[in-house]
């Protein structure tokens, strides 16, 4: 390949960096509603009109018991299982790599089926107008049926039918973000003598950022089958298949169950809302700053899906799914009845 032509791949491969990223910016800044972002102040159980001053006759924060509210953790397991499919990294492409010299730069759009009906995602989410308030009485009415994101990916081949690719992305309606990376190695490839599918063993990971309240990381182990088959001399098509295993791990930051009542000028008697309340009530309200508990959950999912790729341009769709119903899978999951999710992936790409 000469100089000429090399100047020119370097620019297509730029400009398509270029509107890859303008897209997936673009996209996420218009869905900028954000009545998806997560609202962990509401999931709370507890009197919970006995903490808004003005609701109840009977204002208090704490009793003999203890503090008024106390932390949701099951309505805060179904939150996260629900959310986990979200970052699971996609598959969407076969087995066959592009060689020690190629790499390939996708735009990844993800589409996962949430229970958007469940009282957790109303609760957990912050929505818009005057029910989105970020007390324990607050709710979305404006949940949505799916979570979809767009992913900037690439993937570089090395030697020994090894690829490696990293990506970046952001799901719509939202603030957050994902970052992550991916090993794939291909153990079979392109054998011809007998009728053997190639096969492959991928392992990746994607981390959630953009939201301190939530701290989570994904964690996937998929086996790949896929056969590449040649239409008119020009044109491929490789359809795959595959399942594997996935983990994922999430925490709380410290969550205020009160944000309506600031725990420190309330013990300093400073807090108007605080006047009718007993010394020791005073101080009981910083007690309802709390975390939830500490999850690992585990995901059975299988994919299907198929590639098709002309010279340097390639399309890749899949769709992804619970093996088992994810109460099944990990009791971390809770046991109201979470059912199976599902995924659609599509990406276009460029080969080099």
């Amino acid at each position: 390949m000469c100089i000429r032509d090399l100047s020119k791949l370097w620019l297509a491969v730029e400009l398509a960096a270029f509107i890859c990223w303008g897209a997936l910016t673009g996209l996420a800044s218009h869905a900028r509603a954000d009545d998806m972002d997560l609202s962990l102040s509401r999931l709370s159980v507890g009197a919970c009109e006995d903490t808004i001053p003005g609701a109840s006759d009977n204002f208090r924060l704490r009793d003999r018991s203890g503090q008024t509210l106390r932390p949701d953790n099951a309505a805060w397991s179904r939150l996260v299982t629900q959310l986990s499919p979200v970052l699971m990294p996609a598959v969407l492409a076969p087995v066959t790599t592009s060689g020690p010299m190629g790499f390939d730069l996708a735009l990844q759009t993800n589409i996962t089926g949430i229970d958007a009906d469940a009282e957790y995602w109303e609760n957990g989410t912050r929505g818009h107008g005057p029910a989105a308030q970020d007390t324990c009485v607050g709710s979305n009415r404006f949940v949505s049926s799916v979570l979809t994101s767009n992913r900037l990916s690439v993937a570089k081949g090395l030697p020994m039918g090894i690829t490696l690719g990293a990506e970046v992305g952001r799901i719509w309606n939202t603030s957050l973000w994902t970052v992550g990376g991916n090993l794939k190695w291909a153990l079979i490839e392109g054998y011809r003598q007998w009728a053997l599918p190639d096969f492959a063993l991928r392992a990746a990971a994607n981390a959630l950022v953009g939201d301190s309240q939530l701290s989570m990381v994904a964690l996937a182990a998929d086996a790949i089958v896929s056969k590449t088959i040649v239409v008119a001399r020009a044109m491929q098509i490789a359809p795959y298949a595959g399942g594997g295993v996935g983990f994922a791990f999430a925490s709380s930051d410290l969550i205020d169950l009160t944000p309506n009542i600031d725990a420190t000028q309330c013990a300093a008697g400073k807090d108007p809302a605080c006047q009718s309340l007993r010394d020791d009530e005073l101080k009981g309200d910083i007690g309802h700053d709390q975390t939830f508990r500490q999850l690992t959950l585990t995901r059975t999912r299988a994919f299907v899906g198929l590639q098709l790729r002309y010279r340097l341009f390639a399309f890749a769709s899949e769709l992804a799914f619970d093996i088992v119903p994810p109460r099944k899978a990990d009791r971390d999951a809770g046991s109201g009845g979470l059912p199976r999710q599902w995924t659609v992936n599509f990406a276009p790409s460029l080969s080099f």
